[in-house]
């Protein structure tokens, strides 16, 4: 390239017709190397916040993710995600790798629950064996058979007494929803009964006998302290004549009672009635940074299977709470918790509280139509920054889609058609983009789950796993 000045300053030429200014002889140019010139190439460019995870359909361009990146970045107002898709879509390939691997690689800490059985060589496993095996993580079953699982107590010393906006997820909240879920309904005071206080009480005073024993408190202590409250848990004056007494009391707390023994020796037994232990009554090993809760036994869409999933999540977060780095909880079977009472609310207080304890919450739903309006686990889809859309293949799906997140509708036939892998990307303050997710060829074996089907072909008449 030369320049030249044609004319000197000052002249009428200059001043009429610009012919002094600067002569630039033109060069050839590739449209790849003038993509700046492109503004809306310009401005959904994806900003390097993680890893390379995949290709950005619409400018062509690298897609680099990490929730806790895109966090410290100021893109993001809380490290959360909803991947939402139909069956057999690829979310968890994206979950697996983008929100497992990859943040396990960067140093941090990665808990998902798992319970879809696959007969992987001569073992039927969880979804996430191969994970657990590469990168040496550890497993922790559930099954209410006697010996066979792990048991989490819920008044375990590493979650706080009373949880707060401010805290991680308390033993009163976890309580409260084990009492709402087996009852069957909210508890409310009134000025006639009081189980909810009942249950107050009952916590304090199951807490304070455990302490003057010098042991750890359990849920069969709340249910004795129900069965027979405390003089000084009364509510009102104790110098006068009281508003209640102690057979009230244990009157409001006999429903709650009855519906805790559920957890100890009933229907959802086995899974929180002791000490946190493995199945052999050993400490729980949480020293490796990849925890899988295995939920394979316990019946998919029952009240055991969402209740264990809000107990370990708050558990789990209470743990790594003291923690620095990243972390990273992926729950892959929201879409049934919202029918169950009280489950939901603990879901949606984990996501909101996780930016004190640097957790991030990813969680996987099939459809919004699984959803009552007005329930926690929607407005936690509505809170949440970062949303990846996988196919949905009825038009009523893709309509609630389109008006729930607002997107544009050209995008309808989009995302009715998307091959397996791509998805929409709606992330608070950017461009909608369209992004296929790219995986390794070592992703490619991690994320297979077709084993099963594919026992008894040969290879040679396997269909080839593409990388994508």
């Amino acid at each position: 390239m030369s320049t030249s000045f044609r004319f000197k300053a000052g002249s009428w030429l200059v001043s009429k017709f610009g012919l002094g200014f600067q002569k630039i002889t033109p060069m050839l140019s590739s449209s790849y190397q003038t993509g700046f010139l492109s503004p809306a190439r310009i401005a959904s460019n994806n900003p390097v916040t993680g890893p390379v995870a995949g290709i950005n359909l619409t400018t062509g361009t690298p897609w680099y993710h990490s929730l806790h990146g895109a966090y410290a970045a100021g893109l993001v107002k809380a490290p959360n995600a909803v991947i939402l898709g139909a069956y057999n879509s690829a979310k968890s390939s994206l979950a697996k790798c983008v929100y497992g691997l990859h943040v396990l690689a960067a140093g941090g800490r990665v808990a998902v629950f798992d319970r879809k059985r696959q007969h992987d060589g001569q073992l039927d496993s969880g979804e996430y064996a191969r994970l657990v095996e590469v990168t040496g993580g550890t497993q922790i079953v559930f099954d209410r058979r006697a010996g066979a699982g792990c048991t989490i107590n819920i008044l375990d010393p590493a979650l706080a007494a009373s949880g707060g906006e401010d805290t991680t997820v308390g033993q009163d909240e976890l309580l409260l929803m084990a009492a709402e879920l087996a009852c069957g309904a909210k508890l409310i005071d009134t000025s006639d009964s009081a189980p909810a206080y009942a249950l107050r009480m009952a916590h304090r005073a199951a807490l304070d006998k455990a302490k003057s024993q010098n042991r750890v408190a359990v849920l069969a202590d709340v249910v004795e302290a129900l069965y027979s409250p405390s003089p000084d848990a009364v509510p009102g004056p104790k110098d006068g004549e009281s508003v209640a007494t102690v057979e009230d009391l244990a009157r409001w707390g006999l429903p709650v009672a009855l519906g805790l023994l559920r957890f100890i020796d009933g229907d959802l037994s086995g899974l929180v009635s002791g000490q946190t232990s493995d199945e052999h009554g050993r400490p729980l090993d949480l020293s490796n940074p990849l925890i899988v809760f295995d939920t394979s036994a316990l019946t998919e869409g029952s009240e055991a299977l969402g209740f264990i999933i809000a107990v370990a999540s708050a558990w789990i977060a209470a743990r790594w709470s003291s923690i620095p780095g990243a972390k990273i909880l992926i729950n892959e079977e929201a879409y049934f918790t919202d029918r169950l009472t009280g489950v939901p609310a603990i879901l949606r207080a984990l996501a909101k509280r996780g930016r004190a304890s640097g957790l991030g919450v990813v969680t996987l739903i099939h459809h919004l139509s699984d959803f009552k309006e007005g329930s926690d686990l929607v407005a936690l889809i509505k809170e949440t920054d970062v949303v990846h859309i996988f196919r949905q293949d009825k038009a009523d799906d893709v309509d609630q889609v389109i008006e729930f997140f607002d997107l544009p509708p050209a995008l309808r036939e989009t995302i009715k058609t998307l091959p397996n892998g791509v998805h929409v990307l709606r992330q608070f303050g950017s461009p909608v983009q369209i992004i296929q997710h790219v995986r390794s060829a070592m992703e490619v074996w991690l994320t297979n789950t077709d084993q099963a089907m594919l026992d008894g072909i040969s290879k040679d008449e396997q269909p080839e796993l593409a990388v994508k």
